[in-house]
Parts: C-alpha cells; structure tokens; sequence
C-alpha cells in the first residue's frame, strides 16, 4: 500500500487505531528547530507548520498547542493529504512562512533530494522566514568573539551546561 502510494502511515495507524482522533503534526519540523524557531503572534519570521487530520475539533486542539509554541497553523486537509509533508517533499523540515508553505505544499508532486532539507539552499530559494533567520545567524557569527564561544560552551546555546553538539 504504501509502495503503490495507496495509503499514508498516519491513514495506516488511523485504522490501526480505530476510533482514534489522528492528526498529523510536527512532521515537518527537526526536534533541534522546535524551540529555536517559535516565535510570538504577529512576528515577521513566524514559522507555519502543517497539519492534516480528518477530524475538525481534533485539528483546533492540535492548531491551538502549535500556535501556543509559537507557529503559525496550515491545515493542508484530511489525513489523505498528509503525504504532502512527508520526508522528501518541499515541505519536509524547510522553514517556512505561512506563504512557502502554501507554495511547498502545493508544489508537493516533485521529491526533493534525500537530505536537502538539512543542508544550505540558494537566498532565492529561501522564504522570509528562512532569509530572516539566516541573516540573524550571520550578525550572531559576526558577533562571535572567544569570550561568547567560551561562554555558549559552558552554558550550550540552550542554555543548559552540556557540550553544544547535544542542544
């Protein structure tokens, strides 16, 4: 089924789990990026996340929990549709805006390559919200002296004392 494109994981566990309120949510976003990447209501570089489920007040409990985080909510449609955020989709784990996303996921029929969505795109492939955060990343970098690295290695750049590669 899933070979042929006939099914989706989330419709496969919705059936598994009969009676099950399934929506599917942070699929498209790494764990790393979760706290990273919120931002407040009404904020410029605010990040949209899809969902997709077929049961409406489901949908308003999860909407409601991502957009507490800090994201902005797209409802991509039924369950059926998750597909459209799934692992190499333009969609997958890209930070976008509510405007790329509703782009990504249309333009969902075309696979991007394996890995894309960990590594560097061109700045006119990127959103708003992706240029924004590179540019931040950039003035962050600029700024780096010794004293910030030594602090951000004692403290980590989530704020708990352990080495920076586990933040």
């Amino acid at each position: 089924e899933l070979e042929a494109h006939a099914t989706t994981t989330s419709e496969m566990a919705a059936r598994h789990f009969k009676g099950a309120k399934i929506v599917k949510a942070f699929n498209a976003i790494l764990e790393k990026d979760i706290e990273k990447d919120a931002r407040p209501v009404g904020a410029p570089d605010r990040r949209a996340l899809p969902i997709a489920g077929d049961d409406g007040a489901a949908k308003q409990v999860v909407s409601g929990l991502l957009e507490g985080l800090g994201f902005d909510v797209l409802d991509a449609g039924a369950l059926k549709e998750g597909w459209r955020f799934e692992r190499a989709r333009p969609a997958y784990c890209v930070p976008l805006d509510r405007a790329g996303l509703v782009q990504a996921l249309a333009g969902a029929g075309a696979k991007v390559a394996e890995g894309s969505w960990r590594g560097w795109r061109p700045p006119d492939m990127r959103s708003d919200a992706e240029r924004s955060h590179s540019a931040a990343s950039a003035r962050r970098t600029a700024l780096g002296s010794r004293a910030m690295m030594v602090r951000r290695i004692r403290a980590g750049p989530c704020g708990i004392r352990r080495p920076i590669s586990h933040c």
